[in-house]
């Protein structure tokens, strides 16, 4: 649903659909209510502990930066980036000249980030 900037939320869905957003929380309150119902919920959740390798912040600092080592697949990526931008032109077919410079640019990309 597309909302104009005169219509808000509230105005465009039912009672029962909002009421089921905001339990998922999808929705933040509105009133001070609302915000005593969500804090009154939150405190009753399951409190988990840390990790041991979390539970001490100092720790966690000394520690400096992390290098993350999950390895992106960078081929569903761009799959995925294809399809939406398809989808942005309703589906139209992008020029070849455009697909070019498209390609150009990302293998400029690609080559800082090996570099950097």
């Amino acid at each position: 649903m597309i909302l104009d900037d005169n219509e808000t939320l509230s105005g465009g869905l039912g009672p029962e659909f909002q009421s089921a957003l905001r339990s998922l929380g999808y929705l933040f309150p509105e009133n001070p209510e609302e915000l005593d119902d969500l804090m009154t919920k939150i405190t009753q959740l399951p409190k988990k502990p840390l990790p041991p390798e979390l539970q001490d912040p100092m720790q966690l600092l000394a520690q400096g930066r992390v290098k993350l080592t999950k390895i992106y697949n960078l081929g569903a990526d761009r799959t995925i980036q294809e399809n939406l931008a398809q989808a942005a032109r309703d589906g139209k077919e992008i020029p070849d000249e455009i697909l070019k410079l498209m390609e150009d640019d990302r293998k400029k990309a690609e080559d800082i980030k090996r570099n950097d």
